[in-house]
């Protein structure tokens, strides 16, 4: 295959090659049919290649199979003792839980007999078990779950580990109000946490199978049922009693239907002295919080510092005092409920926990009209807040709309509102004007980026800010991290799915100022091969844009990264992303794919926003301008040559469409000795090169005429003129000297003073001449001064901007008279 690759490519380079295309040629007839053939000849073995490519790729993928086999054998974790791997197994399970048995029986114990040897003898990995694995615990506390409704099984379940329920840890029972009565009391020293259930209307002894378990903490209670199964007798069901749990922290308790006040304030203040965490989630009737004959009279709750109300249970904030409480989260208030910033801001009042209250979590409160004004008044309460966490609602009005954002903003003679906020986060839903809104966003977060006074009053820098999109112009929620990508410049990203990569365009056309930051792009292969070529038909539209612009949207060389099934042919042209121009990837974009118009569009918008920057002479220019001022050096036939690159060059950029600055290909980006030795190239590769001597010493080539002999040296960084120049001028000088010399040599300069490092002293000049030179004209191209003010010679100074300050030197010895010298 490479000899054929190879012959093809020998019949095909003399019919088309660069220097025919920099020469302006064109084919006849015949030339343009050879051409043809040779095409239809490449495509075809493109064709076999990528075959074969297919082929190795599948042998590759057997041959992977089997040295991951052999690898496999020889890995060093099969040497480990049983005793280390009980406790990898132990370690690896802790935080799971009574998902433990489950996930070992499909995990560890499937890789072999040894492992599942292993881990049927670890005692630690079946602590969380059912009735099965009840015999491999030893001695170790024990985690119960029972998650199916089943009273029957759930019965036999609790008999057939009734021997074991002195090591019952945790519990997670899941049965009728009628089946639960029924269990027996068992004494449960160990019992420390316990989850329970409850499928329809509970009653006041529903709980009392754990009346025995001094050391429970933890208990979470869902009561499951609705107002159809209540008996017409009831009108509410009883609550359990909670005073058979002295030591009881933490408690939750989720109602799916409602729950009078009246019933659950006695049992809270059962637990009042102990409790530390309290979450409620219930649906409440309007009627809740008024009992017969009286309002309940409030509980102080000493020891609560945390509290999580759902739906309406923020009333209960009016029936209770917490002088401990340190955060409070209210959420999922629907908007028919009344608003719970009124009782927030009475509670707070009240209670004065603006000392100890830190953290305030207002998550999906829906609201008709905009909540700021009462969330502010809310928030004034509570000066020693030191986090703020927002989550906003959906197709509701905003909670924090922009000017809830000023009235948060520090000025100095205006009196702060959260004063110690350190911490805020904020998930925001769409909105318009959304430039009006980041704007008051980004002033508030600015105004507290460092400590500062207002208004005699202190105020702390906000030390941790977390901000989330969830949606951006219809996109999914999967996407929500572009836009905050877009507007951070994040200059690593990663990209799975073709919406994307369009939220980026969007972007761009919504704001054609923005600046993106992408240095490093990984691209995952979407698993479906219509996803994964929209996908790469979005990339292509996305730099075809950033690049089509005057100034750069995005830095010059972007590193492109694929991971997953991405095939062969996708592989090749996600990397001609890296480098290619607009043009290329506009002609890999199919004509009547809907992103054409969108990058056409797009890119007239951009172009409008950045206009061309002004023209500056291009490298060839440069040299070619130096060059001229040369005096009796005649390179006619070259400098026509030059002007002809710089042609081609500009063509070049006016069919990609790009300016002088905004973007170099790669036959673009030449150095000062590229450009150079491009004086002394043939029109075409047809024509025969000048002859040319080689200077081993110093300098690569050099060019003799009839009346000039041209010589460019070229020198490491920080090497001597001198020692670069000198050996060069001695070969010259052993032969005949010419009647005009021209010496052009550059060097790289440090900053700084240029005279200090490169002294234009007598041991530089003096070479073997017969006679020494008349005249000195120095040729300077600089960025940053005008040399020859330095050094004090006759000089022409033209600036360049070329990222290494590379300095090009052109030394002229002009002697007129050297036989008259030599007679003397």
């Amino acid at each position: 295959m490479e000899a054929d690759v190879g012959a093809l490519l020998e019949r095909a380079t003399p019919l088309a090659n660069v220097e025919l295309h920099r020469g302006g040629y064109v084919p006849d007839t015949d030339e343009e049919y050879a051409l043809r053939r040779s095409s239809r000849e490449i495509s075809a073995k493109m064709l076999a290649i990528d075959s074969e490519i297919q082929m190795l790729s599948v042998l590759r993928g057997k041959l992977s199979g089997q040295l991951e086999l052999n690898q496999a054998l020889l890995a060093p974790v099969r040497r480990l003792p049983n005793e280390i791997l009980f406790k990898i197994f132990t370690y690896y399970a802790h935080p799971i839980g009574f998902f433990t048995p489950f996930l070992i029986t499909r995990t560890v114990a499937c890789v072999s007999r040894a492992w599942r040897a292993a881990a049927r003898g670890t005692p630690g990995l079946w602590t969380s078990i059912s009735s099965r694995t009840a015999d491999m615990t030893g001695m170790l506390p024990l985690q119960l779950s029972h998650p199916v409704s089943d009273d029957a099984a759930l019965q036999h379940f609790t008999q057939a580990l009734d021997t074991y329920a002195s090591r019952w840890q945790f519990i997670s029972f899941h049965g009728s109000c009628s089946t639960l009565r029924k269990e027996p009391r068992r004494s449960l020293p160990s019992l420390e946490a316990a989850a329970v259930t409850i499928v329809g209307p509970p009653t006041g002894d529903v709980l009392d199978f754990l009346a025995d378990a001094p050391a429970l903490k933890d208990l979470k209670v869902v009561f499951n049922y609705l107002e159809s199964e209540l008996p017409e007798t009831f009108m509410v069901p009883s609550f359990p009693e909670l005073t058979i749990f002295p030591t009881l922290t933490h408690l939750s308790l989720s109602f799916n239907s409602c729950l009078r006040l009246d019933m659950i304030c006695p049992a809270l203040d059962t637990c009042r002295g102990t409790l530390i965490s309290l979450t409620l989630s219930m649906a409440i009737d309007s009627g809740w919080g008024m009992v017969l004959g009286g309002w309940i009279v409030p509980i102080t709750m000493t020891a609560l510092a945390t509290i999580e109300l759902g739906s309406a249970c923020y009333e209960v904030l009016e029936h209770i005092d917490t002088p401990a409480l340190q955060e409070i989260t209210i959420r999922d208030v629907s908007e028919d409920m009344r608003s719970p910033f009124p009782a927030l801001t009475e509670f707070a009042s009240r209670t004065h926990p603006s000392g100890t209250l830190t953290r305030l979590n207002l998550w999906n409160i829906e609201e008709e009209d905009e909540t700021s004004d009462s969330l502010l008044l809310c928030l004034d309460e509570w000066g020693g807040l030191q986090e703020l966490c927002v989550v906003e609602p959906e197709n509701h009005a905003p909670m924090m709309p922009d000017w809830a954002f000023k009235h948060l903003q520090c000025a100095a003679d205006e009196v702060p509102t959260l004063p110690n906020l350190k911490a805020f986060s904020l998930t925001a839903r769409p909105r318009r004007p959304w430039n009006a809104y980041k704007a008051a966003l980004e002033a508030m977060i600015l105004s507290r980026e460092s400590a500062m006074e207002c208004a005699s009053e202190a105020v702390v820098a906000l030390e941790r800010v977390d901000l989330k999109v969830d949606y951006v112009r219809g996109f999914p929620p999967a996407d929500s991290k572009i836009m905050q990508w877009v507007l951070t410049n994040d200059p690593a990203i990663t990209l799975a799915h073709p919406k994307s990569v369009q939220c980026f365009i969007e972007a761009i056309a919504h704001n054609p100022a923005v600046q993106l930051s992408l240095e490093h792009v990984h691209l995952v292969a979407p698993e479906h091969p219509e996803d994964r070529s929209a996908m790469l038909h979005a990339l292509l539209a996305l730099f075809s844009i950033t690049r089509s612009a005057y100034t750069r949207l995005t830095p010059r060389l972007t590193c492109i990264y694929a991971h997953g099934p991405w095939t062969p042919a996708e592989t090749r042209m996600l990397a001609d992303l890296t480098h290619s121009p607009p043009s290329r990837l506009r002609a890999l974009l199919p004509r009547e794919h809907p992103l054409v118009h969108v990058v056409h569009r797009t890119v007239a918008h951009v172009r409008a926003a950045h206009p061309p920057a002004p023209r500056r002479p291009t490298t060839q220019e440069k040299i070619r301008d130096a060059l001229s001022r040369v005096a009796h050096l005649h390179l006619k036939r070259r400098a026509q040559h030059t002007s002809m690159a710089h042609a081609h060059e500009m063509a070049m950029r006016s069919d990609e469409e790009i300016s002088r600055s905004a973007f170099d290909t790669r036959e673009m980006r030449r150095t000062f000795t590229n450009a150079l030795a491009h004086l002394t190239r043939s029109k075409a590769s047809r024509n025969p090169k000048p002859k040319a001597r080689t200077v081993p010493a110093a300098a690569p080539w050099f060019v003799s005429t009839r009346r000039a002999t041209a010589l460019v040296v070229e020198a490491r960084r920080n090497a001597r003129p001198s020692r670069a120049i000198a050996p060069a001028m001695r070969r010259i000088a052993s032969g005949n000297s010419p009647r005009r010399l021209s010496i052009s040599a550059y060097f790289p300069v440090r900053r700084g003073s240029l005279s200090s490092f490169f002294p234009l002293s007598a041991p530089m000049l003096s070479f073997s001449l017969p006679c020494p030179p008349e005249t000195v004209t120095l040729i300077v191209v600089d960025q940053t001064m005008k040399v020859g003010q330095t050094l004090g010679t006759r000089a022409v100074s033209v600036w360049t901007a070329w990222p290494l300050y590379l300095i090009l030197f052109s030394l002229f010895l002009a002697y007129r008279t050297l036989l008259l010298y030599g007679s003397h």
